[in-house]
């Protein structure tokens, strides 16, 4: 997957060049750009607070679930600092999608579909044979893309992914894990913090590849 931007800069001029009244796209282009930096943020300061805690071997690995008596009080607040980040990150990934099919959708879609109606899945069946359709559509399909979605569905409606300190001797590795939950009739397993962190990281980067098939659909070069 490349990791060539989505030039929003073009899409900005393209919607100020061909719309009499284009306030409503450049306000959803920035949102979305806006998000994305967001997004950034959350992610980085996760990762940031789980390299902290990172064993550097078996013995550093027990620190998490048994942690000396002089650094509780600062694991807790590392662990509860890594749970909020991550959980930012993923909900931040969940929302880039649903900016991108509401610009998306006042672009490329004739009539549009009702804003209140309008999310990814939609988008997907409602756009012509292109690659863009294609690209939503592996998109919608891929692991990491039910893991987030499950992850923020279930966080919203229901309770909170249960989250904790582990160690795993036949793995070697120690630290920070979101427990395995269920959403939709099936089961996702249990992983790492910074598994999930990536998970969120190709759902972003998948929308950013779509951004620029858009871009290609919109002629804009």
């Amino acid at each position: 997957m490349s990791d060539e931007p989505w030039n929003l800069n073009k899409l900005r001029k393209y919607v100020e060049k061909n719309y009499s009244d284009p306030k409503i796209y450049l306000a959803q282009i920035n949102s979305i750009g806006r998000t994305v930096d967001i997004f950034i943020y959350h992610m980085s300061t996760a990762k940031a607070l789980i390299d902290r805690i990172e064993p550097k071997d078996h013995k550093d690995a027990l620190n998490p679930i048994i942690p000396p008596k002089e650094k509780k009080f600062q694991l807790h607040d590392i662990r509860l600092g890594i749970q909020s980040e991550t959980q930012a990150t993923v909900h931040n990934a969940r929302s880039i999608h649903d900016m991108f099919s509401q610009i998306a959708n006042g672009l490329l879609i004739s009539p549009p579909m009702e804003i209140a109606k309008c999310n990814i899945v939609g988008l997907a069946k409602k756009l012509p044979p292109s690659d863009l359709k294609d690209s939503i559509r592996e998109m919608l399909d891929s692991e990491s893309y039910s893991y987030i979605n499950a992850f923020v569905n279930t966080i919203k409606h229901r309770n909170l992914v249960e989250f904790s300190a582990r160690i795993d001797f036949q793995e070697g590795k120690g630290g920070v894990q979101f427990q395995g939950f269920e959403y939709g009739g099936r089961y996702f397993k249990p992983l790492w913090a910074v598994q999930v962190i990536e998970n969120a990281l190709e759902v972003k980067n998948r929308i950013v590849m779509a951004g620029r098939l858009l871009n290609g659909e919109l002629g804009i070069t």
